[in-house]
């Protein structure tokens, strides 16, 4: 009866929270045929502030064609500095919107968490935490403009997007490791580096297999991720938040697609595991991550409401549990650096994975009808559902593994590999005087380059010993 009386309320035009006098946005305002566009989200920000919203608007960098990358701060009272932050005792979430500029989702949701959260009925939720929100992280793409039906076919509304990659050309969420964007190296030194987040969020649309979900999320996937904060997100935060989103008419569950070339499908699988992606980055960094994909198939409205309830309900939940959350990321963090000091106390480092299955559950599938064809077409939609028993493919487990090292020798041969692993935050020292010790040499056997460029670049796998 909720998700039945949920979609008839969707169905009339109503607003996803009441906002009573407050401003609506273009999103809101257009009856979500609209969405912002770069200078409409620094006067949202401003106009906000005239209206008495207490919050710190700063910068983390700029773009490659110019744009200045918002960065919002807002907390009761409010907090301007990581080291106040830090001495406040309370999480740091950072909520991202817009890496895609085509998903456009977070980026007015984000609009809206921050309007009721410093003039609206939830003001009381910033007693309790720090807010990092940068809503439109590819602001180059957000700019791109065109008709939905050319930069995301198979996404239903709003009139007209952006597009996937920034200024560059770049996927900015494959871009985590080498940085070579102004975006990624603005966020590494202007909120990774200096705010070192508690709690990430990174905010999507994704357009995959038919299914009944309004939006699938997932933790950090990476095995090296820091296991403490990866098992609270998967054992309780988000259990807790598929829980309070079936009260507000939104089933939700983990991301995957079904398995290609069977159907009914057998699988639900993951993506991949590497940090190149956020929300794998920021758990490799000790943070508790909520990946979140609105499903392209629904109406904006109901992808804009999905993502916006995730959202506020995730920062309710982070202040309710605000001690618990800064216990399990900063012990994690406290524990990595004992893992540097005295390396033997570690546990092996995996090197190679592959995805395994965590169980079964029976998940609902759209029929198909012709159905699909791997390859050739996706199949014809009926809009009727069947039910399929599946494996649950979004767990990945080391196959090979490797002592924890104590550290690395880099040769001097390779400035801009220091370069960037300052950029991460990683301490790299000079050897000013002759050193001596036993350490252990990778010896390549063998090199495999990729056939197609990813990024710009071959990627690479390294064979030896």
């Amino acid at each position: 009866m909720i998700a039945i009386a949920f979609w008839a309320h969707l169905a009339h035009g109503q607003p996803i929270v009441d906002t009573g006098a407050l401003p609506l946005t273009l999103a809101e305002s257009s009856d979500f045929a609209k969405t912002a566009t770069f200078d409409d989200v620094w006067e949202w920000l401003r106009r906000l502030q005239s209206l008495g919203a207490e919050f710190h608007v700063t910068t983390v960098g700029t773009t490659t064609e110019g744009r200045r990358m918002p960065l919002v701060i807002a907390s009761r009272p409010l907090i301007t500095t990581p080291e106040q932050a830090r001495a406040s005792g309370k999480p740091i979430l950072y909520l991202q919107g817009n890496i895609h500029g085509g998903e456009v989702e977070g980026k007015d949701a984000l609009l809206m968490i921050l309007r009721d959260l410093t003039l609206g009925e939830a003001k009381d939720l910033l007693d309790r935490v720090v807010l990092l929100v940068n809503p439109i992280y590819n602001a180059d793409g957000n700019e791109q403009w065109g008709p939905v039906a050319e930069n995301r076919r198979s996404q239903n509304g709003p009139e007209r997007v952006g597009l996937r990659p920034n200024g560059m050309g770049l996927d900015l969420n494959r871009d985590y490791i080498k940085a070579e964007s102004p975006e990624m190296r603005g966020a590494l030194a202007g909120i990774f580096n200096r705010w070192w987040p508690d709690l990430v969020m990174d905010l999507h649309t994704t357009n995959g297999s038919y299914h009944g979900f309004d939006l699938t999320y997932s933790a950090s996937l990476t095995p090296i991720a820091l296991p403490a904060p990866v098992a609270f997100a998967n054992d309780e935060l988000l259990p807790e938040l598929t829980r309070r989103l079936a009260e507000r008419g939104h089933e939700i569950f983990d991301y995957g697609n079904f398995n290609r070339g069977e159907y009914p499908p057998t699988q639900w699988r993951t993506y991949s595991w590497e940090p190149r992606f956020g929300t794998n980055y920021a758990g490799l960094r000790g943070a508790i991550t909520i990946l979140s994909e609105a499903v392209s198939y629904r109406s904006f409205r109901t992808r804009l409401s999905a993502t916006y309830w995730l959202v506020r309900e995730t920062i309710d939940y982070a202040g309710a549990n605000a001690d618990t959350i800064t216990r399990v990321t900063r012990a994690a963090r406290d524990q990595v650096a004992t893992w540097g000091r005295e390396p033997e106390t570690a546990p092996d480092l995996g090197v190679r994975f592959e995805l395994s299955s965590r169980g079964k559950k029976t998940i609902r599938y759209e029929i198909l009808d012709p159905p699909p064809v791997p390859g050739e077409s996706r199949g014809t939609r009926t809009g009727r559902f069947g039910e399929a028993e599946l494996d649950i493919m979004t767990v990945f487990r080391a196959t090979k593994t490797r002592p924890f090292p104590a550290g690395y020798l880099i040769p001097p041969a390779f400035p801009e590999a220091v370069t960037l692993l300052r950029r991460h935050g990683i301490a790299v020292d000079r050897l000013e005087a002759a050193w001596s010790g036993t350490a252990q040499v990778f010896e390549v056997a063998s090199i495999s380059a990729a056939e197609r460029l990813f990024q710009g670049h071959r990627t690479l796998t390294v064979h030896g010993d």
